[in-house]
């Protein structure tokens, strides 16, 4: 009876360890990198320098990340990828987008919406006229 029951408990333990690793691990091949986005790869955006890196935020592909960040800036983190613009519908896609946003709001503040990162957004004060 205990050898039955020593049996299925394994056969058990194993049939779920093969769905969970199942479940974690993609099968094959990791697939092909696609090509960068069009555009520039890095920018400085109001003393904040951004550049397209590929990796993984709810799924692989192309992210907008911080990778650079003003000491004037104490609320900026390296690293937090750029999600969005506050007030725009459209995700970022690209450094281009930030870029192009940057100039839309001319001399306004422009709010980046983050994702990975310890605040969820962080506020570009407008530039300094001279």
């Amino acid at each position: 009876m205990r050898a039955r029951t020593l049996v299925s408990g394994s056969l058990l333990l194993c049939l779920t360890a093969t769905v969970v690793v199942a479940d974690v691990l993609p099968p094959g091949p990791k697939p092909p990198q696609p090509p960068p986005p069009s555009g520039p790869q890095n920018a400085v955006v109001r003393g904040v320098e951004i550049a397209n890196q590929y990796g993984y935020w709810r799924g692989r592909r192309w992210l907008t990340r911080i990778t650079g960040c003003p000491p004037a800036t104490p609320t900026c983190v390296a690293g937090c990828i750029v999600e969005g613009i506050a007030g725009k519908d459209q995700r970022v896609q690209s450094v281009a987008d930030v870029v192009a946003a940057e100039k839309a709001a001319a001399n306004a503040p422009l709010e980046l919406m983050l994702v990975a990162c310890s605040s969820g957004r962080l506020v570009l004060p407008a530039p300094a006229t001279k």
